[in-house]
């Protein structure tokens, strides 16, 4: 039965704090301090954590989150899969596992505190526990272990993984087994379309599978994998939780399955190919010789050839995995890359063409095409499509739309005194963090403007100081680079000047391309 309030909506103005293991609440100021620091949540993050407190060990629905905390409007699974996510990381983080949060099959969620731990209006529910020592990046049983551990201490008994009915000779799975196993098929497909967003939604749907499931070495190597898919690209480093939950979970997937290939997977692919591109290789193509048809290890392979100029065997790979060929938007786009930089310059264009039809909302598909336009100088086509931007939601393009169409109208033109106000704007902005590195290298060659372009890349992959003051990091530390766009023809009077020798040995794919008895691929 419902205490009286505990159906009312949370007006976090008027709440007051409390203590939750080892973190203390503050509704009013949405922040939740920790022994070294606090942090401040999202309002709607911080309601959900405030309806879970109010239920004291009991379980409270989806819809009564929705009503409490979403003022009874229509919110899809995703919006309260997010919210339970993060609570989720602020428990195993910023808590140090002092609390969780339990997935109750088919009915809603339970806030529990371990017996022992601090906790306002007795939450504490379950059986004391080994708590450990609180999880870090280096601690392969950290948050997402101790999180299964609590998991099975909590009354939820020792589920057999996915596959594990068949081989206790049971006839069917349980319930929770069979919401497990359509949860991991839901991330899977979501990985497979390889939309951009869709990585948050996927790791949503594993971290509930994992708790449903326990035992499923299929769900912790999934999760592994999206959590390094959940790591941006080019800043390893800032994120440093994302990698030690896919050590986590993929040491979890291994205890369970030594062989599951997932797991293999995220360990090689957490921190990424820069300055490791030859044992990057080299351990995908080991994974793809135990599991020849693991899409994930398929899918690093054919876009670390992207990244050193081997077009011609990343096109093998795209279009012969398995015998059908890898696709999704990104997917999309290095192969119509890798026909340009082989010279096959109309297939590329279908290609992309045929991507914008397919994904017409894709941010990346339509920036491809944009910039794709603007250096072969279609001014009309490009305005075309800057019109139709309405679309587009950009959180920050590439490169400014207006930017874009005033490099393409003076590649048209040929005049020097429009070339050189273009390259004068993108220097500009450039300073400004208006444009990325590559987009600018790209438009500044165009622009037959080496100077220019050399110094934009010598900052992108080195690090330094701009004219303006501004300081560039240098890709240490688990911070990776792309250097895919530098082996396309919109860059081949970068590659033909003598630097680019020099800044390739200097970042190591010189050495690469030696040990590995490899070139860059491009048309002659």
């Amino acid at each position: 039965m419902l205490a009286k309030g505990d159906a009312e909506r949370i007006v976090l103005a008027q709440r007051l704090d409390f203590q939750l293991g080892s973190l203390q609440v503050s509704p009013s100021t949405r922040q939740a301090g920790f022994a070294t620091g606090s942090l401040t949540l999202e309002p709607r993050v911080m309601q959900v954590l405030v309806a879970l407190n109010d239920a004291r060990g009991r379980v409270v629905s989806r819809d009564l989150l929705v009503q409490r905390c979403w003022d009874g409007r229509i919110v899809g699974d995703s919006a309260i899969n997010r919210v339970i996510l993060q609570l989720r990381h602020l428990a195993a983080d910023a808590a140090a596992g002092s609390f969780a949060i339990e997935t109750i099959a088919r009915v809603g969620y339970r806030l529990v505190v371990p017996a022992g731990e601090d906790a306002d209006a007795g939450v504490m529910a379950s059986p004391p526990i080994d708590s450990g020592q609180p999880a870090t990046a280096a601690d392969s049983a950290g948050g997402l272990r101790a999180f299964m551990q609590r998991r099975r201490l909590l009354g939820a008994g020792v589920v057999l993984g996915l596959g594990g009915l068949a081989a206790a000779g049971i006839g069917r799975r349980s319930d929770s087994e069979q919401q497990a196993a359509v949860l991991v098929q839901r991330a899977v497909d979501l990985d497979d379309a390889g939309l951009a967003g869709d990585e948050v939604q996927a790791l949503a749907y594993l971290e509930e599978a994992v708790s449903l499931v326990p035992d499923s070495a299929e769900a912790w190597g999934a999760l592994a994998l999206a959590h390094v898919a959940n790591i941006p690209r080019e800043m390893f480093a800032t994120r440093p939780g994302h990698v030690w939950r896919a050590e986590a979970a993929a040491r979890t997937a291994l205890e369970l399955d030594s062989d599951n290939a997932d797991a293999k997977a995220a360990l090689v692919l957490r921190h990424g190919w820069w300055g490791r591109w030859a044992t990057y290789e080299a351990d995908c193509r080991a994974i793809l010789a135990a599991h020849p048809v693991h899409k994930p290890s398929a899918r690093a392979l054919s876009l670390l050839y992207c990244e050193v100029g081997r077009w011609r065997d990343a096109l093998v790979v795209l279009d012969t995995f398995g015998g059908e060929r890898l696709d999704g938007p990104r997917i999309h786009i290095m192969r119509a890359q890798g026909l340009a930089a082989t010279g096959r310059l109309q297939e590329s264009d279908r290609v992309l063409a045929e991507g914008i039809r397919r994904w017409p909302g894709e941010i990346r598909l339509w920036t491809a095409s944009f910039e794709d336009l603007i250096r072969k100088g279609r001014t009309g086509q490009a305005q075309a499509m800057a019109n139709d931007e309405a679309r587009i939601i950009f959180s920050k393009p590439p490169m400014p739309m207006d930017m874009g169409l005033a490099i393409a109208a003076a590649i048209e033109s040929g005049q020097p005194a429009d070339r050189a106000s273009a390259v004068d704007s993108i220097m500009a902005a450039r300073e400004r963090g208006e444009v990325y590195s590559l987009s600018a290298v790209q438009a500044l060659a165009a622009l037959r403007a080496l100077d220019e372009a050399f110094s934009v890349l010598e900052l992108y992959l080195f690090g330094g100081t701009t004219p303006g003051g501004n300081v560039v990091a240098a890709p240490d530390g688990g911070f990776s680079r792309s250097t895919n766009r530098l082996f396309l023809p919109s860059c081949n009077s970068v590659r033909a000047d003598p630097r680019f020798a020099g800044m390739m040995q200097r970042v190591g794919l010189a050495d690469y391309w030696r040990r590995t008895r490899s070139a860059p691929q491009l048309m002659a």
